[in-house]
């Protein structure tokens, strides 16, 4: 965590204006969500390239966390026809799986905002890869402590063993309370 803070806020680093030094042609590696090729790379004056996150070694897989640009829907405990509302959730949830992901993956990502093959088998690998982080999905009921305690600690606005030990209790406890709806 030292090696992380210390790049972070040495000044070398300001993830602020990182876009700025991607779309100056200063850098090599610029990570950032994919919703990003729509708006920001699309008018680049140069062509770039598409690559997973790496692994950590030559024998893992790769993993894809989304982040936190997605919408998740839900039906409440109390719903006056949770079948019914289950039935038309599941049935939009298939239409847009049929025809939007198909639009915004196939149609837009590959043709519209990549420039060449490889990139296009790159964005494979990382939709076949993609995973949600249980600590992003349930972040707000967890009082954002899935997010807070590392952010805290990589800015270096905290120590990550402090910040950890006097927050587990109270993140056990609401842990606990929210696993219990899924009894």
């Amino acid at each position: 965590m030292a090696k992380l803070q210390s790049m972070l806020n040495d000044g070398s680093h300001d993830l602020s204006t990182a876009f700025g030094s991607f779309e100056a042609g200063n850098v090599l590696f610029h990570n950032d969500e994919m919703l990003m090729a729509s708006w920001a790379y699309r008018d680049l004056p140069f062509d770039f390239g598409v690559v997973p996150v790496p692994t950590y070694s030559e024998d893992d897989e790769f993993s894809t966390c989304a982040s936190f640009t997605y919408t998740l829907y839900g039906i409440p405990l109390d719903a006056r026809d949770p079948d019914l509302s289950s039935a038309v959730m599941e049935a939009m949830a298939y239409e847009g799986w049929k025809t939007v992901t198909p639009a915004v993956f196939e149609t837009a990502m590959k043709l519209k905002y990549t420039h060449d093959t490889d990139s296009i088998r790159m964005l494979d690998i990382i939709r076949d890869s993609i995973s949600f982080d249980f600590g992003r999905v349930f972040n707000s009921m967890l009082n954002s402590l899935t997010y807070t305690l590392f952010r805290g600690a990589a800015t270096g606005t905290g120590n990550w063993s402090s910040a950890l030990a006097s927050s587990l209790k109270m993140l056990d406890k609401m842990l606990s309370k929210l696993l219990k709806n899924f009894e």
